[in-house]
This record gives C-alpha cells, sequence and structure tokens, in this order.
C-alpha cells in the first residue's frame, strides 16, 4: 500500500494504513499465521488517486483505498476472493 505524499495527504494515507494493519490482525489474516502479508511504501509511482494498493499474485491495483473502501477488499477480495472491480484500476499478475 502506497501511503502517500503524492497520490494523497501523507496522514489520510497513514490513517488507511493502520486501518489495513488493524483489521488484517482482527480478521487474522496477517502472516506469519495468516495467509497475507501486508507492507506500505512512500510511493507506487502512481501518484493521483490514492492511497494506492495492490494485492498479489493476482496483481489487482486498487485506487481511492480509504479505510471504507480497504474494509470492502479485505471481505471481498482477500476473504471472498472477488476483486472489487469499481476501485479496480489494472491488473497485472504475477506469471508462474
Amino acid at each position: 500500500m502506497c501511503i502517500g505524499p503524492d497520490c494523497t495527504d501523507p496522514d489520510q494515507g497513514q490513517a488507511t494504513w493502520d486501518y489495513v494493519k488493524r483489521r488484517m490482525k482482527e480478521l487474522n489474516l496477517a502472516g506469519p499465521n495468516g495467509p497475507a502479508y501486508r507492507t506500505k511504501c512512500a510511493c507506487l509511482r502512481i501518484c493521483t488517486g490514492g492511497p494506492i494498493a495492490v494485492v498479489y499474485p493476482d496483481g489487482t491495483w486498487y485506487k481511492g483505498v480509504t479505510p471504507e473502501n480497504a474494509e470492502r477488499i479485505l471481505q471481498e477480495h482477500i476473504i471472498g476472493g472477488r476483486p472489487v472491480e469499481d476501485l479496480c484500476f489494472a491488473r497485472n499478475p504475477l506469471s508462474t
């Protein structure tokens, strides 16, 4: 997850990151015991529409990842296996 400062206000990016971190722990999704890992960075070079998040291995890129949208991504994509189409702006799956 990119938390700014170019794509979003850094305070908004940090608030979303804090939310994702907390919710992944609460939902037992965060590694090393959970099925997913999370990381933040200062820039994914999109620089608009942030915060930006990418879910791998399917390479689904999300824009506007507010805490509310992060919850949708967690519930619908990470848990449910269905990308959140209205937030997705690109796909770049990892090759095997």
